[in-house]
């Protein structure tokens, strides 16, 4: 599922980075907390990216529309960043989006659950 995201965080930042991340869903009550059209995750991490080799490692909660469950996530980045800090964030989801790739209307749910 698309998804869009702003976030802050505080703690010892310095540098810049582009990020792709992997979040898993190990529940389902992660996936019912993610298949909302919005949620705020707070958590913490620890990120080191030098170059193209950078990782990520976060522990979050996640309150949504439809509840809320823990989810754990993994990124790749690359730039010149060291972090740790506490992050605050929202998700909202992106139907116009999943409209572009699915070809028709179809909900973060019926994505995250397979149906589609």
């Amino acid at each position: 599922s698309a998804i869009g995201t702003v976030g802050i965080s505080w703690g010892f930042l310095f540098g810049a980075e582009l990020t792709d991340y992997v979040i898993l869903l190990n529940t389902k009550e992660a996936v019912n907390a993610f298949s909302g059209y919005g949620q705020v995750v707070i958590g913490g991490g620890i990120e080191v990216a030098v170059g193209p080799i950078g990782r990520t490692g976060t522990a979050d909660i996640n309150i949504g529309t439809l509840g809320f469950a823990p989810a754990f996530s993994y990124s790749h980045s690359r730039g010149l960043y060291a972090g740790l800090s506490l992050d605050g964030s929202v998700i909202i989801s992106r139907p116009d989006v999943n409209f572009k790739f699915y070809g028709k209307s179809v909900t973060p749910f019926e994505i995250l659950s397979g149906a589609v």
